[in-house]
This record gives C-alpha cells, structure tokens and sequence, in this order.
C-alpha cells in the first residue's frame, strides 16, 4: 500500500485533526471547531469553520 503524508497544522484549539474511524473507511471524518451550534435550515448552505489547514502533496486534492 502507498502511503501519502498530508500535512495539519491547527489554527483554533476547538479544532479536531481529521481522522479514519475504522480500519476500511474511504475517508477521514471531519469536525467542526465552533464553540456553539450552527443551525442549518433544509436546502441552505453554510460556512462551517473546521480550525485547520492542511499541505497536500502535489497531483493529490482533497474533498468535502
């Protein structure tokens, strides 16, 4: 198995590194660094701080 090294460097202490809850997951999960909740109404979009920023190699993207 290749192996790629990504980069996280934390920008708020509420922020959670992403992380793979279990051995066969496609993706890491990803938490929100606000300190209250953020209500979302159906169909509506909104900015939801995460509190990190993170370094990918080149040719490699991330998704959310």
């Amino acid at each position: 198995m290749h192996h790629v090294t990504v980069k996280f460097k934390r920008l708020s202490d509420s922020a959670v590194v992403p992380s793979y809850q279990s051995e066969h997951a496609a993706g890491m999960d990803l938490y929100s660094a606000n300190e209250q909740p953020i209500p979302i109404e159906p169909g509506a979009i909104a900015l939801i701080t995460l509190g990190f920023s993170m370094a990918l190699p080149d040719h490699f993207e991330a998704q959310i």
